[in-house]
């Protein structure tokens, strides 16, 4: 399996072709709520089969006229308030604001990000207990691709910062996280991980090779697409020994809609309405009804 995966890799980095159209998953969402002009959706769990048990609601998202989030609650499976996310619209200028809490109603941690007139989030800061944790930066290029992830303590020191590189086509072929320690009384900063990304468009492959801080590689990701580039398969070897860490599959329907997600003894059936919108799920485990999420729509 080894030296299968080493011959694999010297494939994809002497390939060439044309660009891989990767698609912005929020963006295609976005464009199926203005579309199907969507007002809100509330989403109801059911643990095993939905005829015998009661559903909770664990998801409600709201949105305006434009498409845009105005409001999204996650509750727990015991049906309290675990996550809100208010989303404010300001001349084009987005800003998030989301609190966790905890099982008396408490905001343990809060987090407001901040976007520009493209949609991007350039800065978001995270409290906890009212108190500042961390700061986080964010630098794009010219063809909106995020090149640099900065992140500051509560005392404005950059305690770890992301590299992103592209190539000449838009592909994201390199992230490289640097984190930081105090070393008598001086900050240094060194490797915590890196991913290189290698790309074979005529057999639709992508290739990632994760390292570590050691600049040892330990893992190796690959990943297939179909004609509509949705992936089709994911499966992450160790680099060591070439053995298989996870595997996960995808089936699409005609239209490129999710139909099926495999992964280990997990698989996850997916149904749409006539519009595109997901009604239902139903995650089996061993081949037994684990968990339903039904999905109820309210339009404009």
């Amino acid at each position: 399996m080894r030296s299968f995966i080493v011959i694999l890799l010297l494939v994809v980095l002497d390939s060439s072709g044309q660009n891989i159209p990767f698609a912005d998953g929020s963006e295609m969402e976005h464009n199926r709520i203005i579309k199907n002009k969507i007002k809100s959706i509330t989403t109801y769990t059911y643990n095993g089969d939905s005829a015998l048990t009661k559903g909770v609601k664990t998801m409600y998202k709201e949105y305006d006229k434009k498409g845009n989030p105005i409001k999204e609650d996650e509750f727990t499976i015991d049906g309290n308030l675990d996550m809100q996310t208010i989303s404010v619209n300001n001349n084009g200028k987005m800003s998030d604001t989301s609190k966790q809490y905890n099982m008396n109603g408490e905001v343990v941690y809060e987090s407001i990000g901040f976007f520009n007139m493209k949609g991007q989030e350039i800065k978001d800061i995270s409290y906890g207990k009212g108190h500042i944790k961390t700061i986080n930066t964010y630098e794009f290029d010219k063809n909106g691709g995020v090149i640099r992830n900065d992140m500051f303590d509560s005392n404005s020191n950059l305690i770890y910062y992301t590299i992103y590189k592209y190539d000449e086509k838009g592909r994201m072929i390199l992230d490289s996280g640097i984190t930081s320690d105090i070393d008598n009384g001086k900050r240094i900063y060194y490797l915590d991980r890196k991913y290189v990304h290698c790309y074979n468009e005529n057999k639709r492959f992508k290739v990632t090779k994760n390292y570590n801080g050691n600049n040892e590689l330990s893992v190796i990701d690959t990943e297939k697409f179909d004609s509509n580039w949705n992936t089709t398969e994911y499966i992450t070897y160790d680099a060591n020994d070439g053995s298989i860490r996870g595997k996960q599959i995808s089936e699409y329907s005609k239209d490129g809609k999710e139909v099926k997600f495999i992964c280990d003894n997990a698989i996850i059936q997916s149904y749409y309405d006539n519009n595109g919108n997901i009604v239902e799920e139903i995650d089996y485990r061993s081949g037994i009804i684990e968990e339903r999420k039904k999905y109820y729509y309210e339009f404009y």
